[in-house]
């Protein structure tokens, strides 16, 4: 058991290092990042839903 423990042990510190190295406006930046990827995830999962309804209608 030992065994697992220290890793991951070791795995936290070193993240936790990571990040306490990080300032506020850094913190700003990864998080307006991973918004803008997902705002262009979700406009693009719309757009192709909205595609496919004017395929469709368009079919009939």
């Amino acid at each position: 058991m030992e065994k697992h423990t220290t890793w991951l042990a070791y795995l936290w510190a070193f993240i936790s290092s990571l990040f306490a190295q990080w300032t506020l406006n850094d913190y700003g930046a990864l998080i307006g990042i991973i918004l803008g990827i997902g705002t262009f995830l979700v406009n693009r999962h719309y757009k192709q839903q909205s595609a496919q309804a004017q395929k469709a209608r368009w079919q009939r």
